[in-house]
C-alpha cells in the first residue's frame, strides 16, 4: 500500500536557494560542483540547487558571502506560487527562521516591503542574522503574540478575495 514510505525515514537531501540579487543559479551550481559533486537544479523552484545528502553548507564561503541559504524547495515553492511583484507589501505573519521572508524581500525589491512577524524571538533573531548575510534586506522583522480568538483577514488586491481564519476552524468532524 505504501511503496515509498521507506522515504520517510531518510534524511531528505540538503536544497539551498540562490540569491538571485548577486547570483543566477547555474553560476551558483557551477561554483558549488566541486564542493558539492552531486549537486544538481531543483524539479522545480527556480533558484533551488538540491546539493546531496552530506556537507555543512553554513560553512561554504558562498553562503557566508550571502550567494546561497539552505531551504527545502517545497518552502521555495510557496513564494514562487505567492508570485511577490516588485513595489508590493507583503506580511509574513508566521516568519522564522526567515527563508521564506527573505526570498520576498528579493522579489519586491526596493520599492517593497516585507513585515516579518514571529512569536518565538530566539527564531527571529536567526531571521535577522539571515537577512543581515543576504543583503540588500527589506525585512522588518518583529516578535508578535498570537492568542486564540485572533482573527486573519486577508484581502489579496487581485482577487479581493476575503479570508477569515479563526482558531478551531476545521477539524475532522467538520469534513464532508
Amino acid at each position: 500500500m505504501f511503496r515509498n514510505s521507506s522515504a520517510c525515514n531518510e534524511a531528505p537531501p540538503l536544497t539551498v536557494r540562490a540569491n538571485p540579487l548577486v547570483i543566477t543559479r547555474e553560476a551558483l551550481q557551477a561554483e558549488l560542483a566541486e564542493r558539492y559533486p552531486e549537486a544538481r537544479a531543483c524539479r522545480f523552484a527556480r533558484h533551488g540547487i538540491v546539493l546531496g545528502r552530506r556537507g555543512n553548507p553554513s560553512l561554504d564561503p558562498a553562503f557566508r558571502e550571502g550567494r546561497f541559504t539552505v531551504q527545502d524547495e517545497a518552502s521555495q515553492l510557496v513564494v514562487g506560487l505567492l508570485d511577490p511583484q516588485p513595489g508590493e507589501r507583503v506580511l509574513d505573519s508566521c516568519a522564522a527562521p526567515g527563508g521564506k521572508s527573505t526570498a520576498i524581500a528579493e522579489c519586491v525589491g526596493p520599492s517593497g516591503s516585507v513585515l516579518a512577524l514571529d512569536r518565538n524571538e530566539r527564531r527571529l533573531d536567526q531571521q535577522r542574522d539571515l537577512g543581515h548575510r543576504l543583503q540588500p534586506d527589506r525585512r522588518c522583522v518583529r516578535r508578535a503574540e498570537y492568542r486564540a480568538g485572533d482573527v486573519a483577514i486577508v484581502l489579496p488586491p487581485i482577487a479581493r478575495l476575503e479570508l477569515a481564519v479563526r482558531p478551531g476552524w476545521w477539524s475532522p468532524a467538520r469534513r464532508g
